[in-house]
C-alpha cells in the first residue's frame, strides 16, 4: 500500500499504537536481562547493552499510550474495570510468583528454610506494593514486587484520571495533575513507596499527557510538524546519554528534568510507531502481535525474570555470551508458552460466559 494514501486517511486507535509497543516491551525484557551479567564480558553486546541501559522512558510511553485511549465515565465503572484489568492480574501474579518461586529456589539451591524466607520476603512486597528490593521492615529484608508495579501504578493513575476530569476547569484539572505529579515525585524521591503511589502518581501526568492529545487531536497535528521534532530529538539525545528516568526505583539523575526528557522521549517514540506503522512491511507483523499481547507478556516476564533464578543458570554457565543467548532463547520459549495459556484460558472463560448467559 502507498503510505501517502494511506495517509490522507489515517485515523489514530490503540491498535495504531501496537508496533511501538511491540518493540518497547521487547527492550525491556532485553534491559533486564543486563542486570544479572558482568557487562566487561560482553564485548560483543556492548553496542546493544549502550541501547538498552537507559530504558526508563519506555513506562511514560505505555502511560501516554493508556492515557490516549482513556474515557471519562461513572467513578464506580472505572473502579470496577480497572479492579479487572490491574489489580486481579496483579494478585494472579502475586500467587503464582509465590508457588513458582519457592518451587524453583528449592530446586537450584536445596534448602527449604532459605526458599521459604526469600519466598516470603518477595510476598510481603507484593502485599505492600513495594517495587524497589532492599526496604527493610522490622530488621526482616524485603523483594520487590517487580515489575507487577505496573498494575498498581495504573490503577491508581486511570481512577484519579477519571476523578480530576470530574472538574470541568481545564486549568484546574492540570494544576491538580501537576500537583499530584510534585507530590509523588517528592515521596518517591525518599523512598515512600508502599503499593506503588508515587508512581501512581507521577504516572498521573503522563496518562492525563495522553488523554490531552487525544482529546484535541494533538498527534494528527503534531506528526506533519518538522519544528516537533527539532525539539525532541536533541532533549531526546541529551535525556538518552545523561540522563537516568527510573520511576520504579525512584532515581533520577537531574530530578524534574528528567521527567520532562523521560516525557519528550516517549512523545518521539509514538510519533515515530505511528510513522512505521504506515508501511505494511512483514517484519512488522511479530512486534504488533507481540504489543498486542504486551500486558499478557508483562504478567508472564514479572514471574520468570525472578522465579527461573537466572543468576544461577548464567553463574553455570561456561562463559556469559552463551548464556545471554541461552538466556534468551528460554525467555522467548517461557513467554510465548505462557501467552499461549492465557489465550486458552481467555477463551474458555468466554466461551463459558456465552454458554451462561445463553449469548
Amino acid at each position: 500500500m502507498n503510505p501517502q494514501k494511506k495517509n490522507k486517511r489515517l485515523k489514530f486507535n490503540l491498535g495504531s499504537f501496537d508496533l511501538i509497543k511491540g518493540f518497547a516491551i521487547m527492550v525491556i525484557i532485553l534491559g533486564h536481562m543486563c542486570y544479572f551479567y558482568d557487562l566487561k564480558e560482553m564485548t560483543y553486546f556492548t553496542p546493544l547493552i549502550f541501547f538498552l541501559k537507559p530504558m526508563g522512558f519506555l513506562m511514560p510511553m505505555f502511560f501516554l499510550v493508556s492515557g490516549f485511549g482513556f474515557r471519562e465515565k461513572r467513578a464506580e465503572v472505572v473502579f470496577k474495570s480497572t479492579v479487572k484489568s490491574f489489580l486481579y492480574p496483579y494478585a494472579v501474579i502475586m500467587v503464582l510468583f509465590s508457588v513458582i518461586y519457592l518451587t524453583t529456589y528449592f530446586f537450584y539451591y536445596g534448602n527449604w528454610s532459605m526458599a521459604l524466607q526469600c519466598t516470603f520476603a518477595y510476598l510481603l512486597a507484593f502485599l505492600l506494593g513495594i517495587p524497589k528490593p532492599g526496604k527493610i521492615i522490622r530488621g526482616f529484608e524485603l523483594g520487590h514486587c517487580s515489575a507487577a508495579w505496573f498494575f498498581l501504578a495504573s490503577f491508581l493513575a486511570f481512577n484519579l484520571l477519571n476523578l480530576i476530569l470530574k472538574f470541568k476547569n481545564k486549568r484546574l484539572q492540570t494544576l491538580l495533575v501537576i500537583g499530584c505529579f510534585l507530590v509523588g515525585y517528592f515521596i518517591n524521591i525518599h523512598d515512600v513507596n508502599y503499593y506503588c503511589v508515587p508512581q501512581g502518581l507521577m504516572a498521573l501526568g503522563y496518562f492525563y499527557a495522553g488523554y490531552i492529545f487525544k482529546q484535541y487531536r494533538l498527534l494528527e497535528f503534531l506528526r506533519t510538524k518538522i519544528w516537533i521534532y527539532l525539539i525532541l530529538i536533541p532533549v531526546t539525545l541529551i535525556h538518552f546519554l545523561l540522563g537516568n528516568f527510573n520511576l520504579c526505583l525512584g532515581e533520577f539523575n537531574y530530578g524534574l528534568l528528567d521527567c520532562i526528557g523521560a516525557g519528550c522521549s516517549a512523545l518521539l517514540l509514538i510519533l515515530a510507531g505511528i510513522f512505521l506503522d504506515r508501511f505494511e512491511w512483514k517484519c512488522f507483523d511479530l512486534p504488533r502481535k507481540i504489543g498486542l499481547y504486551s500486558y499478557w507478556i508483562l504478567c508472564v516476564h514479572v514471574i520468570e525474570n525472578d522465579c527461573m533464578h537466572w543468576e544461577a543458570f548464567i553463574s553455570s554457565m561456561p562463559n556469559q555470551p552463551m548464556a545471554y543467548c541461552l538466556e534468551l532463547l528460554l525467555k522467548i520459549l517461557i513467554i510465548s508458552l505462557g501467552c499461549m495459556m492465557l489465550k486458552k484460558i481467555t477463551q474458555y472463560r468466554y466461551k463459558r460466559k456465552r454458554a451462561i448467559y445463553g449469548i
